[in-house]
């Protein structure tokens, strides 16, 4: 079977292409932009997936750094209900750097 075959696209490039072109964590994402903080079963319900779908797809999210958590997940604890806050800081700027990559400009 082939091996990843790196692009010259850099880092930063392929974090927002892993990110933007997964179809779950852009509705995932669009969603707790739109509603704000949710809970796990709330995103599932809401977007119609699996808990268990959107519970890898948060922590897929969680460590790209485009949510994070309520309360922070240091001091989650079993049976904790944890709401997931997206961070439109990040997310807008692996917005930024897909379209840099593909030669998009703001003042088309």
């Amino acid at each position: 079977m082939p091996g990843f075959v790196p692009t010259p696209l850099g880092e930063n490039v392929e974090a927002a292409i892993d990110i933007l072109g997964n179809r779950i964590r852009v509705a995932i994402l669009g969603y707790l932009q739109a509603h704000g903080p949710a809970l796990r079963g709330e995103i599932a319900t809401a977007l119609g997936l699996v808990p268990g779908t959107v519970s890898s797809q948060l922590g897929v999210l969680l460590d790209a750094g485009v949510i994070t958590t309520d309360p922070p997940a240091e001091q989650i604890r079993p049976g904790s209900r944890v709401r997931y806050v997206a961070v439109p800081e990040r997310i807008d700027h692996l917005y930024l750097t897909l379209g840099h990559a593909l030669g998009v400009t703001l003042d088309r």
